[in-house]
């Protein structure tokens, strides 16, 4: 018979499978199902510190995953809070997990995804030359928008990967955003840099990392 944190275990994986459905990076889909699997076997083991790991492991998988959009947001909140909940569990040494219902986060996933889109509306600009109104062009607006968005997103994911990883170089980040150029990632250290988010130790060189500042880790 399953533990409870085995059955917790089971619903994770499950939950990571479905959704890797949606992953096109298959180099991704790959390392999401691998550390699913990788939870699903720790849990059966009965050794706390290695489930913990596993955990950790996937965690900053689908945080980098929601990171660059490739799973959707709400999934990514539940699974994370779902992981959340294990690890505390598991500090405690409570084996009182509440059961995730795996049909309802699905149609509550898309539910909400479906929400979250606006409706379209029709932006009007002024024609310079004539001084009148016209309707603006959607595509150039809904492609701006979305670099914002996809640039936020991958902004917030590439602090979730630093909190993580305490000494890192933009080789790391080359590695985790394989579809971003080098030159982006540096413009967002350097940015976070600005805002007193992180710090660079080094002159410069492989050897230069970045480290959150102790006032961010702290919250």
């Amino acid at each position: 018979m399953l533990s409870n944190f085995a059955k917790k275990a089971y619903e994770i994986c499950y939950a990571v499978f479905r959704l890797g459905d949606a992953v096109k990076n298959i180099d991704l889909r790959n390392r999401l199902e691998s550390a699913g699997l990788d939870l699903l076997e720790t849990s059966s083991l009965n050794d706390n510190s290695s489930l913990s790991r596993s955990l950790s492991r996937l965690e900053v998988l689908i945080l980098f995953s929601q990171g660059i959009g490739k799973i959707g947001y709400p999934q990514s909140q539940i699974l994370l809070r779902e992981i959340g909940n294990l690890n505390t569990a598991i500090r405690q040494n409570n084996s009182a997990v509440a059961e995730l219902n795996l049909e309802d986060f699905f149609q509550t996933s898309v539910s909400q995804d479906i929400q979250a889109i606006p409706e379209p509306a029709t932006p009007m600009m002024i024609d310079n030359k004539a001084g009148i109104l016209i309707e603006a062009d959607h595509s150039e607006i809904a492609t701006g928008e979305k670099d914002k968005e996809n640039s936020a997103m991958r902004q917030s994911a590439i602090i979730d990967i630093m909190k993580q990883v305490q000494n890192c170089r933009i080789k790391d980040l080359i590695a985790a955003f394989p579809g971003v150029s080098e030159r982006t990632l540096r413009y967002d250290l350097q940015k976070f840099c600005e805002e007193g988010i992180i710090e660079r130790i080094g002159l410069g060189g492989p050897g230069t990392y970045y480290q959150l500042k102790a006032s961010v880790t702290s919250d």
